[in-house]
């Protein structure tokens, strides 16, 4: 992130990706845009659910990927300079923190790579949606702030208020009543090196480099000097340090200087150790899971957790932070519901840019929805939990997919299951049952499928219903692989998607007696 005239560049770390070279390909943002779209993960209908703010300039806007299922992105900037975009929830779609909450989407930041800037960030606010970080520049006419900001942290316009030492004056410049996830492409953390010379001559060089009106608000980042993820309290004045730098020099220290700069103290921090790969501006889709638990008052956030080609899960890399609800101007008795959305920003006509896009998967409150897969030898009579565990080719398996509706003020609707059926289990009855004791039997999809791939609509769930049980009865088969491979199935409604994983299993030869072959339903 960058403040005012100067640019952002691109969180270089390469966190989580994987083997992605440090500089990512460039294109013109029309065909970065449109890059994209073209492969833009399935996610849900988002234009019923947020409005962008009310704000000078706004560049957020609602767009649509191009794919068949209808999804949409939002997009904050577009990869031009100087941008800020905002967009925040109805009142009706507010988060409420005395429930446990899940949110997951996919982050694009760009195809950049060290070029990029400045990033946007995941906002709790407690205000409207006319909410953005402010330029007091001009104190007759302040404007929404871009660069560094993010559009939500305090502006330090040239250095304004670190000089005064003034905390309270820089909170203000930020969204108050809030707490902020940033996902910052570019490390401001411009000051001369601290060693080399004597102290006299690094003074100079601190003297010289705060004269230029140019590096002046560009320390936010001092303590983190790379690509980064991680959350403060953009109104509350203990997310900045603006004690800036003294030097003493000379014998005995007769001299003494100040330098005035504000950094940011930055929580649960994410960022990769070494230069070799890119965390953000990889020009992929990244995935975010944010996981709020309301009895530790804790949000865990995970990125990078799925892989953008299939939606099957991988580690990530996750931190968690406990915030304090009364920052987000929240009374312990009285309403617990936040709006919450996202801001970004990109720098000005001689620096970094980025085009930062959302797409969501599960949007709090509006639905919470989870789907779990299990495995089970009922020759054995051994669950199988994970790919080491061996079954007897003939060996009656049972294989169950659960879904269950948490909570959420909609029901989990026009559910669409995408069944990757496990090879090597001859299948040979299925079918579903619901908690309101609805049930369907799908034996006959089961025996003319070929593909190894069901799909299979699904009742709505909801308070009166649930939850829904996919059940499939079989056979362990060879097949000469002497392995039945891990899956990965979907289940996708219009406002909400699961994925449910199913570990691999050994299938040993020695035994091809089919034992049973009678369902097991």
């Amino acid at each position: 992130m960058k403040l005012g005239g100067i640019i952002v560049g691109l969180l270089i770390l390469g966190l989580i990706m994987g083997p992605q070279a440090v500089q990512a390909a460039t294109t013109d943002k029309t065909e970065d845009i449109a890059g994209a779209l073209k492969t833009a993960p399935q996610g849900g209908k988002v234009d019923g659910y947020f409005k962008t703010g009310q704000i000078l300039n706004n560049s957020a806007k609602v767009v649509n990927t191009g794919r068949e299922d209808g999804t949409q992105a939002v997009q904050l900037t577009d990869g031009g300079y100087n941008e800020l975009g905002t967009i925040w929830t109805t009142d009706a779609a507010k988060m409420d923190l005395s429930q446990d909450q899940t949110a997951s989407m996919w982050l694009y930041t760009g195809n950049k790579g060290v070029y990029s800037g400045d990033g946007m960030a995941f906002v709790l606010q407690n205000g409207g949606i006319d909410a953005s970080a402010v330029d007091t520049s001009d104190t007759k006419q302040p404007v929404p702030a871009v660069g560094e900001t993010l559009g939500v942290w305090g502006y330090d316009a040239n250095s304004k208020f670190s000089l005064g030492r003034d905390a309270q004056g820089l909170v203000k410049t930020g969204i108050q009543k809030s707490w902020a996830l940033e996902f910052d492409t570019f490390s401001n953390e411009g000051v001369p090196p601290l060693y080399g010379d004597s102290p006299a001559d690094i003074n100079m060089k601190w003297k010289d480099y705060f004269s230029n009106s140019a590096h002046l608000a560009n320390q936010f980042d001092v303590d983190v000097p790379k690509m980064h993820i991680a959350s403060a309290y953009p109104g509350d004045a203990g997310a900045y340090d603006v004690s800036g730098k003294d030097f003493s020099w000379g014998w005995p220290f007769r001299h003494n200087s100040h330098y005035s700069y504000a950094k940011l103290r930055h929580q649960g921090i994410i960022f990769r150790e070494h230069g070799s790969y890119q965390l953000l501006g990889t020009g992929h889709w990244q995935h975010l899971t944010l996981s709020w638990d309301a009895l530790s008052e804790s949000m865990k956030y995970t990125f990078d957790d799925k892989d953008p080609d299939n939606g099957t899960p991988r580690k990530g890399y996750s931190a968690t932070v406990r915030i304090d609800k009364t920052k987000l101007g929240l009374a312990k008795n009285g309403s617990q519901k936040v709006r919450w959305g996202f801001t970004g920003t990109t720098g000005n006509a001689t620096g970094n840019t980025e085009t930062n896009l959302v797409i969501f998967e599960q949007v709090p409150s509006l639905v919470n929805v989870d789907a779990t897969a299990s495995l089970k030898d009922m020759t054995s009579n051994q669950a199988i939990t994970q790919a080491s565990d061996v079954v007897n080719a003939g060996d009656r398996l049972h294989l169950d997919y659960h879904l269950r509706y948490v909570s959420g003020r909609e029901p989990w609707k026009d559910i669409q299951a995408k069944l990757e059926l496990p090879k090597n289990i001859q299948f040979n009855s299925a079918k579903i049952t619901y908690a309101n004791g609805n049930s369907q039997n799908i034996t006959d999809l089961i025996s003319a499928n070929k593909t190894g791939e069901l799909n299979q609509q699904l009742d709505s769930l909801s308070t009166t219903n649930l939850n829904a049980t996919i059940s499939l009865s079989g056979i362990a088969v060879s097949g000469g692989e002497r392995v039945i491979p891990a899956t990965n199935s979907s289940f996708t409604g219009t406002n909400a998607i699961a994925q449910a994983d199913l570990t691999g299993v050994q299938v040993d030869e020695n035994d091809q007696t089919v034992r049973d072959i009678r369902p097991m339903m």
